[in-house]
């Protein structure tokens, strides 16, 4: 399993572009033999992997591709999901249909001239993004069709890392989600347009792609 890109061994890269940092996050609450936003009968860990031609168009587009030394690992880091990188993603991951993925979100103030939450204020603006994908874990296409429909009362406590069930939901509704969310997540809804949230971190087998959210 890729680890968080502060946590990485010593890297080679391949490409120079852009690149997003991130930091260590707070330690992941115990996890329950069969979770719901688990699949069952699935590994925690994704079993599809990202096609190179997939990997070179995220790199011509101008992104940094990490290796880890004497590993089969990589990291690609977005500037954003404005990017033409995370539209080639994108692209690739709502062509996927139910594919799980693993995902978690990562609040490190790595973005440079980015505007950022109070001093304080990160690990709970980020406990509500995390909030919000641990409540969309189950949700498909068709359950967001018409925009993101009210999450159950009460809210399912939030976790560390979270197996998003469809991957077209992962990129785009669970994007959606956090920058622009319900009332019920009052931090990040009371941030300034343009503040940043959190990193995204979505897992596959053998990868990890990074993008920051901002607030909408």
């Amino acid at each position: 399993m890729t680890t968080p890109p502060n946590d990485e061994p010593s890297t080679k890269r391949q490409r120079v572009g852009a690149s997003d940092a991130t930091s260590a996050a707070a330690s992941p609450l115990p996890i329950a033999s069969n979770p719901p936003w688990r699949p069952v009968g699935e590994d925690m860990m994704p079993r599809i992997r990202m096609p190179n031609t997939v990997i070179d168009d995220i790199v011509a587009a101008g992104v940094v591709k990490d290796e880890c030394e004497g590993e089969d690992l990589f990291t690609l880091r977005l500037v954003s999901t404005n990017s033409e990188a995370w539209q080639v993603f994108k692209r690739w991951a709502c062509s996927l249909g139910n594919v799980f993925l693993l995902v978690r979100t990562l609040h490190a103030r790595s973005e440079p001239n980015a505007i950022y939450p109070p001093n304080g204020m990160g690990y709970r603006v980020d406990s509500e993004a995390r909030t919000i994908v641990t409540n969309m874990a189950h949700f498909m296409p068709a359950d967001v069709a018409n925009g993101i429909p009210e999450f159950p009362d009460p809210l399912k406590r939030w976790r560390n890392l979270v197996n998003v069930e469809n991957a077209e939901v992962a990129v785009t509704a669970v994007v959606e989600a956090i920058s622009n969310p319900s009332p019920r997540f009052p931090l990040i809804r009371a941030l300034e347009p343009g503040t940043y949230i959190c990193h995204l971190l979505y897992t596959w087998r053998a990868g990890l792609v990074i993008v920051p959210i901002f607030r909408q």
